[in-house]
């Protein structure tokens, strides 16, 4: 693959989470949106993991996280970093309300 390519390719957020796949952005909402239980937990660990943190947002929400956050196998590491946004996130949840 030529250069150019290559950095188009990788500067795709879906690339960049499922580089060893082959979906496209439609594919990946159309599961987070119909999926399994299983699919989605494995989609959104797979941006949780490979994705800046501004770009997570584009295909998944704080709730989802939160609600799929249980059945995530993420690195040690990282899953103690998201238990410690969730925890603040229901913090000023309760709080502006």
């Amino acid at each position: 693959m030529q250069q150019a390519s290559m950095n188009k390719f990788l500067a795709s957020p879906i690339k960049q989470a499922f580089w060893d796949y082959n979906f496209t952005e439609h594919q990946l909402l159309k599961k987070l949106a119909k999926g399994t239980r299983e699919e989605k937990t494995w989609i959104i660990g797979r941006i949780l993991e490979n994705l800046p943190f501004n770009s997570i947002w584009k295909y998944t929400t704080p709730k989802q996280v939160k609600e799929i956050f249980p059945y995530l196998h993420l690195r040690p590491k990282l899953k103690q970093i998201w238990s410690y946004t969730l925890s603040l996130w229901g913090k000023y949840e309760k709080t502006s309300h």
